[in-house]
């Protein structure tokens, strides 16, 4: 594969792991990987999506919406980080 089409996110050591998506607009997500492809469009199963409030803050405690299967717009994706090994830095 040329450099042209190389990945935004090289996902391959992420596949068939639990990963956490954020989006545009602050949607966050979480399932296992079951698809990617050089536009960093991403196959998730096993889907959770964490709720926020209107200000788009995440709920407390925490409330979660179980999808399933679903397919992620690699151009509306943000981050993407796997779930296992990562701790969350509060921000003061």
């Amino acid at each position: 594969m040329s450099n042209f089409f190389k990945p935004v996110f090289d996902l391959e050591d992420y596949f068939d792991k639990k990963v956490h998506i954020r989006f545009l607009e602050g949607r966050e997500v979480s399932g296992v990987l079951k698809g990617y492809d050089s536009n960093s469009n991403c196959v998730l199963d096993q889907a959770i999506e964490y709720l926020t409030d209107a200000n788009g803050n995440l709920l407390q405690p925490p409330q979660i919406m179980f999808l399933g299967l679903m397919f992620c717009k690699g151009s509306s994706i943000t981050s993407i980080f796997p779930e296992e090994g990562s701790t969350i830095i509060e921000n003061k």
